[in-house]
């Protein structure tokens, strides 16, 4: 049997192509965050574009819609959808008679639960009378015994005081906005605040001038609403740099995963981690938000399969396989078989014929 075995030469077993295969149900073994992640399901993008729009937050449902055009969906009919929908936007948030009132409203009032209102919140307060109007506001509450926002005080008397380039004003403006919204963490308002009190007037200058621009990078990558949005993941004042370059690397997967990871973004990038290509932030993003917080933890091993299961697959295909096959077949034959000499063969046949015959006596006693 075995002299017949080196005769015909070693012919090692055929791998049959196969797919992943599922962890098995009594199986001890972990799955892999990589299993994890793709069981995950997709996350329905369509639906939450469409509720954006009804909420009027264009500039996050314009994101969205860019986003699956360029990362996610490979549907068709989806693709269009999505297109449609970021006309849509386009068009509500050109409508002139919507924007006209709800930037009067703002202007007035100093109020801003829309972004035309916000605008015309901004507005405001690139003239003394914005400013004042606040000052006066929380003059009145504090003569009356009622709470008064220090933080929006502080940040409208540094509006009358601050002697900087036109339009520096527009940040303390925006985050006296978000103040009133609650969008910004406390935290964030205080460091922002005291960095501006500590400071002298051409610090301020600087400072301002600094957040201006920080801002602008941001808005220019996010839209101004994807800006007010970022806004209440602010935790140090810093945070706001941070998110500058992050915009202006990541685009559209960026302000995705940071609407879907919230806090865990920001605090990945006060950390200073890299967060890797766009491309695996956006495929982490298509998942929803375990899919941020898997690549939060794991980067990019959610993407790779089990090494097994890859090597499996790498090694079951047929051409390996065949391939395999006539390498080791050669290298038996050519390189370590042909250098045994004939009469050594006698001996190896003799003792394999031996061992032979003592298996055949073993398995007849041991049958009776």
């Amino acid at each position: 049997m075995l002299g017949a075995f080196f005769m015909a030469g070693y012919h090692p077993p055929q791998l049959q192509p196969t797919t992943t295969p599922p962890i098995a149900e009594n199986s001890t073994r972990e799955p892999t965050p990589a299993e994890i992640f793709q069981s995950l399901p997709e996350h329905d993008f369509l639906s939450e574009a469409k509720l954006l729009l009804q909420q009027e937050e264009f500039d996050q449902a314009r994101a969205i819609c860019r986003f699956q055009v360029l990362y996610g969906t490979q549907n068709a009919e989806e693709r269009r959808q999505f297109m449609q929908l970021i006309e849509e936007a386009d068009r509500l948030e050109t409508s002139m008679s919507r924007r006209s009132t709800q930037v009067a409203r703002g202007v007035l009032t100093g109020e801003a639960d829309s972004l035309p209102a916000l605008a015309g919140a901004v507005v405001s307060d690139f003239f003394v009378f914005g400013d004042l109007r606040d000052i006066t506001i929380q003059g009145y509450r504090w003569g009356t015994g009622k709470e008064v926002n220090k933080a929006v005080l502080v940040l409208s008397t540094l509006g009358l005081a601050t002697t900087v380039v036109p339009g520096a004003d527009w940040v303390p403006s925006l985050f006296k906005r978000a103040i009133r919204a609650g969008r910004v963490a406390p935290s964030y308002v205080e460091t922002v605040a005291k960095r501006f009190t500590k400071a002298s007037r051409a610090e301020r200058k600087a400072l301002a001038g600094g957040m201006l621009e920080d801002a602008s990078t941001i808005s220019q990558s996010w839209g101004k609403g994807g800006f007010y949005h970022a806004l209440k993941h602010l935790d140090h004042a810093d945070d706001l740099a941070h998110l500058a370059k992050y915009s202006g690397k990541y685009g559209d997967a960026g302000a995705i995963a940071l609407r879907l990871g919230g806090d865990d973004i920001t605090g990945v990038l006060r950390a200073g981690t890299d967060l890797g290509k766009r491309a695996d932030l956006a495929k982490a993003a298509g998942k929803g938000p375990r899919g941020i917080k898997m690549y939060l933890r794991h980067g990019t091993k959610i993407f790779q399969p089990h090494i097994a299961i890859g090597a499996a697959k790498t090694i079951a295909r047929p051409e390996r396989v065949q391939f395999a096959r006539r390498t080791l077949k050669a290298k038996l034959l050519n390189n370590y078989l042909a250098r045994v000499p004939s009469a050594a063969w006698i001996g190896i046949a003799s003792v394999f014929a031996l061992l032979e015959l003592a298996y055949l006596k073993r398995r007849f006693l041991f049958s009776r």
